[in-house]
This record gives structure tokens, C-alpha cells and sequence, in this order.
């Protein structure tokens, strides 16, 4: 899930972004229509969920959501000025503070961690919800992660450190990717066990290839990592600054999306069925109810100061990063509102 955007390829993605979407068509100041960039995920559902019932439309916004492919290709977009607002990843102002870009989040999305950890078929039998029993298994292993630096590793390795066992000489971690690639490694042994994420982790656990031996979204034994912001709706600190009605007001739809989906799941599960149409019903319900509770706008200095310990913890994070740098808390006002408000 992290951004990380290199300046050569923020410049080719950003020529073929425009090229392909057009400008974006809210750059004057407190403009209505706008476009936003995502990947069609439940961790970044909030903002499509607000498209499909119309909350942006209420706000007085015409809102087009272009979707993309990755973290990174929102981001370029973001920069390149072809969009003006995305749904990414919790860390990715804080990693662009240090490549002197100013970006914002707005609001929170999926404010908790999506990552489980998914053994193979030859993975010894644990108890539920024990991390110690995870890691002690583990030891000796290989272990699969999407890419070298991603943070699926360095969760792991952190959860892996927190438990005593040490990631660079006790478990031989191995980039395996996502999709068919990370299910293949598994499938073949080539890995004893990984950490995913939805659609993956339910495609995986439903063909058989692997179980989930640790879930890091429904733990009741593990307080840190667990707890790991995963998504905002991000911007621009010039553009918020230059609209902040706008802002204010996609912060509201955003609010009110969040809302629907973790207090009523009678009107978000026909919305997010026809997001996934891939998926059969009861997977959707399934991938919804696991991240149900952590949707909410809600972005707390303690939930930021937790978050930025374990990135100083794991590497990502070196140089401290101050709240309100990264955190638009002007709209702290609207983050807590209810759906009927």
C-alpha cells in the first residue's frame, strides 16, 4: 500500500494521466467540479460509496472519480495536477514531506490496519488470535511479502521484532507480489506463509490455498500494529488552502460515506456489491464486515503520534513529521458529525 513516487516516473505518469483524463477542472479557487483519483478497494471505498448515493451531489459538488491502478499512480496524478484530491495511503504526506511536496489528508477512510497474515496448507496449526503462537511458527520460514520496503514488510517485520524473533536471520523474507503471483508462491510452497490483504486474502482462504493464522484487523491481543491507519482522502495543501469551501465540503460527503458504511450496512452492501460485482454477495459481505468498525473521518493526534512511532520503528519514517503538517485539522470540526447532521 505505500506511495513511493520517483521524480522520472512522476513525470511520464503524469503527461499519460493528463493525456488520458484531461485537466483537472477544479483549479479555480472553490470550483464544484472535481476530480478524484482512487483504486476501486474497500479500503478506499468511502469516497466511491459517497459518488454512488449521491452525497457529493448534496454537497453541491460534481464529483468524477477516475480510477487507477495504484497508490502511486493516484499520487502522480495528484501532483500532476490532473485531479485534486485522492484516496491513498495513511503514510503517504508524511513520506512527500520529506520530498518537499506539501499533501494533506482531509479526512480519514479505513482508519485500522486490513493486513492478515495467511499460512499454506503445510503451515502448523495455532491458536486463534495469538500472535506469539504466529511468530514462534514462523521461526526458520520463509515468508512472503508483496514487495521489499512495502508496508505489509515492514508490519511484519515489526510484529515479527515484537514477538522475539528477529526478521533478518530467524525467517528468510521473500517479495512475492500480489494477485496470482503471491497466491502461486504459496499454492507452491515457494512461501510458508505472507501477509495480504482484500481481494486477495479472500481469494486466497476460498480456493483452498492458504487459512488465515494471525488477523491483524480482528485481534484482540495485539494493540500496535493492529491499530495502523490505512487510508485518507488527501489534497494538496495549496489547493486546500486556495478552496476551502470545496474542501469542507468533500469532507462532509466523505463524512456522511463513512457513517453509512460502518452504522448501516442495509444501505452500504448493495452500493459496495455493485463496486465489486467480481465478487459473489457473500464475499463482499464478508470483506465488508471485517472492515466495517474502522471507517471514520476521525484523524486524532494520538492515533497520528502512534502511527508515526511505528513508521520511525520499521524505517519508513526517520525525521519527525509534525500533526498538523500532514493533517488538514481545520476540518476537525465535521470529522465526528453524524449522517442525520
Amino acid at each position: 500500500m505505500r506511495t513511493r513516487v520517483l521524480p522520472v516516473l512522476i513525470a511520464l505518469s503524469t503527461l499519460l494521466f493528463v493525456s488520458a483524463c484531461g485537466g483537472a477542472t477544479s483549479r479555480n479557487a472553490d470550483g464544484n467540479v472535481i476530480k478524484i483519483a482512487g483504486v476501486n478497494l474497500m479500503c478506499f471505498s468511502p469516497a466511491f460509496v459517497a459518488e454512488k448515493l449521491g452525497y457529493f451531489d448534496d454537497e453541491g459538488l460534481d464529483v468524477t472519480i477516475v480510477p487507477t491502478d495504484s497508490g502511486d499512480a493516484s499520487v502522480t496524478a495528484l501532483l500532476g495536477r490532473s485531479v485534486v484530491a485522492v484516496t491513498t495511503g495513511f503514510d503517504t504526506p508524511i513520506e512527500l514531506t520529506g520530498k518537499g511536496q506539501s499533501i494533506q489528508s482531509l479526512a480519514g477512510l479505513e482508519m485500522a490496519t486490513i493486513y492478515a497474515f495467511v499460512g499454506g496448507n503445510t503451515f502448523p496449526q495455532i491458536p486463534p488470535n495469538n500472535p506469539q503462537a504466529f511468530v514462534d511458527a514462523m521461526k526458520g520460514k520463509r515468508f512472503g511479502v508483496a514487495a521489499s520496503g512495502s508496508t505489509g514488510d515492514s508490519i511484519a517485520r515489526g510484529i515479527f521484532a515484537e514477538y522475539g524473533l528477529n526478521p533478518d536471520t530467524d525467517v528468510t523474507i521473500i517479495a512475492v507480489g500480489t494477485g496470482a503471483e503471491a497466491s502461486a508462491a504459496l499454492r507452491t510452497g515457494s512461501v510458508d506463509a505472507l501477509i495480504t490483504y482484500e481481494p486477495d486474502l479472500t481469494q486466497i482462504t476460498t480456493s483452498g490455498t492458504g487459512r488465515i493464522v494471525f488477523d491483524l484487523r480482528t485481534t484482540t491481543t495485539e494493540s500496535t500494529y493492529s491499530k495502523l491507519p490505512t487510508s485518507t482522502l488527501q489534497a494538496t495543501t495549496e489547493w486546500i488552502n486556495d478552496n476551502p469551501e470545496t474542501a469542507r465540503a468533500l469532507v462532509r460527503a466523505v463524512t456522511r460515506a463513512n457513517n453509512t458504511l460502518r452504522d448501516d450496512p442495509a444501505t452500504a452492501l448493495p452500493v459496495l456489491e455493485e463496486l465489486y460485482p467480481d465478487l459473489a454477495p457473500d464475499l463482499v459481505a464478508n470483506i465488508y464486515n471485517a472492515s466495517r468498525d474502522h471507517f471514520t473521518s476521525e484523524i486524532s493526534p494520538q492515533t497520528y503520534d502512534a502511527a508515526m512511532k511505528i513508521y520511525q520503528n520499521t524505517g519508513l519514517i526517520t525525521d519527525d513529521v509534525p500533526y498538523e503538517e500532514v493533517v488538514a485539522t481545520q476540518f476537525s470540526d465535521i470529522w465526528n458529525l453524524k449522517t442525520s447532521e
